[in-house]
């Protein structure tokens, strides 16, 4: 399954979600966790390929709940 899945950048994110290869509208899986990162999946259901966001505590808002934790992350000021 590791073949199936590809990372995209996290600027990915704010476009429209329309598969590299062959163009058609991606279908949102869901929202996880891999530790303390957040993971956005969507699968392209013509190529059967996954692609995955992963974003990293510091572009969270504070108000997300971590799964770590369970309450509220507070992230550094700047």
């Amino acid at each position: 399954m590791k073949n199936y899945i590809r990372e995209m950048p996290l600027e990915w994110l704010g476009k429209p979600h329309y598969c590299p290869a062959c163009d058609r509208k991606l279908v949102l899986l869901g929202y996880g966790y891999e530790q303390s990162i957040r993971v956005v999946n969507w699968l392209c259901q013509n190529c059967k390929i996954q692609y995955r966001v992963r974003i990293p505590k510091k572009h969270m808002p504070p108000d997300y709940a971590c799964n770590v934790c369970a309450r509220a992350c507070m992230r550094a000021s700047p």
